[in-house]
């Protein structure tokens, strides 16, 4: 029996995969936190995977799926941190986009067009 075929690693090849998924799925920063913490939080896929590690019976099996387990927590942040920096700058351009104002709007609005002031004194 090959390591690379316990349920174990494969539980943790779909909760990676789903993780990948879910995370590339997220619209918005809160979504995505909410993502990352069911993911890698204490009631998260991977931390089930990781708090079972002291029920493999074998020590290579074991050592190698911890290892297993750190680099795709590590993996996962890194693409949620690369996803939250997208998102981020999609909400900073709408956000900038939403408080645009025309300043030309508001010279040229009626009470802009108005005559201001009054004739000079000669002229009158």
């Amino acid at each position: 029996m090959t390591s690379s075929t316990t349920p174990e690693h494969q539980q943790l090849a779909i909760a990676v995969n789903d993780g990948v998924s879910a995370i590339n799925a997220a619209s918005s920063t809160e979504e995505l936190r909410t993502v990352v913490s069911a993911l890698t939080g204490k009631k998260g896929a991977i931390s089930s995977i990781k708090s079972s590690l002291g029920k493999v019976s074998d020590v290579e099996v074991r050592k190698e799926l911890g290892q297993l387990v750190n680099e795709a927590l590590t993996s996962l942040q890194s693409i949620a941190d690369s996803r939250s920096q997208q998102l981020r700058a999609g909400e900073f351009a709408s956000v900038i986009e939403s408080d645009r104002v025309d300043i030309t709007e508001v010279a040229m609005s009626t009470r802009a067009t108005q005559r201001r002031g009054r004739l000079h004194l000669v002229t009158q």
